[in-house]
């Protein structure tokens, strides 16, 4: 199975339900990107895992090339929002698209909610 035919429509957004072995994977709420390797969960990457500062610019940039870094491993990465071991409003991320953009506002709502 791949991704996207893992996408189900829920009552307030489209979600992907976690297995019982990907749920060892799953690291708490908030904007994520995943990677599937062959349609599974294989890795969270956690833009709140960078140092944290008073300055969401920063935050933001820092986690940006972080998570770039992070995607050359083989994989298919989505944007998501992770919430009781479902993936939310699921987003893939592509060269040459806007989700790019989409991630680095979220990653920055998210990083200014913790101030």
């Amino acid at each position: 199975m791949n991704v996207i035919e893992r996408i189900e429509q829920a009552p307030a957004c489209e979600v992907i339900n976690l297995t019982d072995a990907e749920k060892t994977i799953y690291s708490g709420a908030g904007w994520k990107v995943a990677r599937f390797v062959g349609g599974e969960l294989a890795a969270l990457f956690d833009p709140c895992d960078v140092p944290h500062s008073e300055n969401t610019q920063e935050m933001t940039g820092e986690a940006m090339l972080r998570v770039l870094e992070w995607m050359k491993e083989p994989g298919e990465y989505w944007l998501v929002q992770c919430s009781a071991y479902q993936l939310c409003e699921p987003r893939k991320l592509s060269i040459g698209n806007t989700s790019y953009a989409h991630m680095a506002r979220m990653f920055g709502e998210q990083f200014a909610g913790l101030a």
